[in-house]
Parts: structure tokens; C-alpha cells; sequence
């Protein structure tokens, strides 16, 4: 079996953050979320991956070669925002006969693949989805089960058919080529561009009486396109996260509850209530640091009361009186308290921020 990883899109929603960094490289418990599909990808015994990327991108194979893996990456570019699914037509000479895995690179799931495989191959299925249940059906593509069967599936439905949410992970046998010769591209957004999105290609499938079946995610699932999402993505993983190990130099501290923190890091007159995840050369002074935050390599939080939050690296963080809750601060910001006259907040603000006062 292979694996097809989706790396590429745009990352609109998570604006300001992805005018700099691939949203697939955003940290969630402290590392790239695309870690996190790989490691699950390669523990269920899975070495040949395919990376779709944008065009030009060269951050995605770097952040993977920082990293000695046990598989073999191969990457293709897509040039066009042609859907979700059009990576398929591209990789289609990669994969060949075999069975693959198709995983978007922005999901992040509980308890890994392989029990997901398992029905796969035990259903002798041509196509298996994942799904799960969700209070928003309308944001998602639905699917209307019978058993492990799928009957019909819809692209953001005007009208929900079901509350159950096809995630974006799917196995594949060499049928869903078929299927991706006679679908055509749609515009459920009316965005005048339309794409290649699943519904239509599994539709495609049941209606040619080919065997589709689906498994509800019985832990968590998370797409993390949003703010909020990845926030609560970073929430779950460290509280699954486990192996904490405190290697920072502690002096006149509380620490309280798990905590994660890598080589060089100083915590000093700082209380620290985990789950908490703190990388390289990070400096916490003075400040609370409460449960579910990650702090990246080099920051500095001097000062301050903080917790829920991702804190990317270099950032500096200081001197403040306002407690920060559910933050996303990127790489080297600094946010701090104006001192001088006259006294009112000084902005820099980029396209598709957010600030809350």
C-alpha cells in the first residue's frame, strides 16, 4: 500500500499566519502537523508517500528532511487549485495498481490508521471513508450510511442529509482511477472555479455498483483549517501526547502536571501548569504559563500570563498586565504593553488578522 499526502492549498483561513508558512507546517503540540499524518502513515507499516505541494514549494521537503524517516518521498506539484482530488490524476503512474491511502495533510486523528486499514482490506472494499459525527454538517461533504455502506454522499448540502462529516481520509483500490476519468469538477461555493471534490467521486463509485463502506472515527478528529481548530487540535495533542520530559533549567519555579521542554530552555520565578510543551532556548521569566500552550524554539515570555495558546518560535512576549487566552502568535511577533505617552494600543496589523481588545 502507498499513501498520497495532500500539502498544498492556499491556507486562506488561517491568515496572517500562511502569508509566511505552509499551513501544513503550523505546529500543533510543538511540531509540524504534517509530522504527525506521516508518523501515522509509516506506523501503519506504509514507507512509499507521495507529497502533493504547490507549485515551487520547497518548505514542505525541507521541514521532512529534517527528520530520518523509514520511507521513501516522493513529490508532485500541482499548479492549479483543481481540488482536493486532482492529485489522484497526477500521482496515478506513482501509485499504479496498488492500494493507497489518501490523507490531507491538515487532518489530525486519534489513535492512528491501522484499525482503518484493517476494515479497508477486510471489506474488500474499492473505496473506504472515514467519518465522523459533526454539529455543522453544512461545512462538510455528507455522508448517508446504511450499516458500513455508503449510499449517497453530497458536498456541503444546502439541506443536510445526515449528520455524519466524510473527514479527509479515504483508502482507495485502483478503481477510484475510473471514477476520476468520468467525474467532473464542481462549484458547491459558487466561486465561479470549479474543483475536483470527493462526493462526487465517490457517488460515482456507488452508482457503478462499486463497493464503498465507512468507518466512524471513534476517537477525535480534526480538520484544522481555523484558528479555533487548531487550537483545539493543539489541546488534544498534548493531552495524548505522553513521554513529557523537562530538560530546562528550573530555579524558584512551580511546576505543575505534564510538562515538555527540550534542551536549553530556562524557566525561572515562573509558575508552569501543564499539559505544556516548550521547545529549544525558550526563556520563561517571571510568568504563568498555564495547561495547553505551545512555546517553539528561542521565545521569550518575561512577565506574562498565558495559557490555551501556540506560541511559534523567536516570538517575544512581554511585560504585560492583560492575561492572554486562546492565542496564535506567530513567528518572531512581539507583543507587549506600550509604556510610554500618550497611552493607547499601537497596531501593526496584516492582511486577515484578527485582534481582540
Amino acid at each position: 500500500m502507498k499513501a498520497l499526502i495532500l500539502a498544498g492549498g492556499r491556507g486562506t483561513r488561517l491568515r496572517p499566519l500562511t502569508h509566511t508558512i505552509n499551513k501544513h507546517l503550523l505546529p500543533i503540540g510543538n511540531e509540524p502537523m504534517i509530522y504527525r499524518v506521516i508518523k501515522d502513515i509509516i506506523d501503519a507499516d506504509i514507507h512509499d508517500i507521495i507529497v502533493n505541494l504547490n507549485v515551487g514549494d520547497k518548505s514542505i521537503p525541507d521541514a521532512i528532511n529534517k527528520v530520518k524517516w523509514n520511507a521513501k518521498f516522493t513529490y508532485i506539484e500541482q499548479k492549479d487549485p483543481n481540488g482536493m482530488m486532482y492529485p489522484i490524476i497526477m500521482a496515478k503512474k506513482l501509485i499504479g495498481n496498488d492500494k493507497f491511502i489518501l490523507h490531507a495533510g491538515d487532518n489530525v486523528l486519534s489513535g492512528g490508521l491501522k484499525k482503518y486499514i484493517k476494515e479497508f482490506e477486510k471489506g474488500n472494499s474499492d473505496a473506504h471513508l472515514l467519518v465522523t459525527q459533526v454539529d455543522n454538517p453544512e461545512r462538510f461533504g455528507v455522508a448517508v450510511v446504511k450499516g458500513n455502506v455508503l449510499l449517497q454522499t453530497v458536498e456541503k448540502p444546502t439541506i443536510p442529509l445526515s449528520n455524519l462529516a466524510v473527514t479527509g481520509i479515504y483508502l482507495y483500490n485502483s478503481n477510484v482511477f475510473k471514477a476520476m476519468e468520468n467525474v467532473k469538477p464542481i462549484d458547491p461555493n459558487n466561486s465561479g472555479k470549479p474543483e475536483y471534490y470527493p462526493p462526487p467521486v465517490h457517488q460515482w463509485l456507488v452508482d457503478n455498483g462499486f463497493k464503498v463502506t465507512v468507518t466512524e472515527v471513534t476517537g477525535w478528529w480534526k480538520d484544522t483549517g481555523k484558528p479555533n481548530d487548531l487550537l483545539l487540535a493543539n489541546r488534544l495533542v498534548l493531552e495524548r501526547k505522553g513521554d513529557f520530559k523537562n530538560l530546562a533549567k528550573v530555579a524558584n519555579s512551580k511546576i505543575e502536571g505534564s510538562i515538555e521542554a527540550k534542551q536549553g530552555s530556562k524557566i525561572e520565578n515562573s509558575s508552569i501548569r501543564g499539559p505544556v510543551s516548550i521547545g529549544k532556548n525558550v526563556t520563561v521569566k517571571n510568568s504563568y504559563v498555564g495547561p495547553y500552550t505551545s512555546i517553539a524554539d528561542n521565545s521569550v515570555l518575561e512577565n506574562i500570563h498565558i495559557e490555551n495558546s501556540i506560541i511559534m518560535s523567536n516570538a517575544k512576549i512581554h511585560d504585560l498586565k492583560t492575561r492572554l487566552d486562546s492565542c496564535l502568535i506567530g513567528t518572531n511577533a512581539e507583543v507587549t504593553e506600550k509604556i510610554e505617552f500618550p497611552k493607547a494600543s499601537s497596531l501593526f496589523i496584516g492582511d486577515d488578522s484578527i485582534v481582540l481588545l
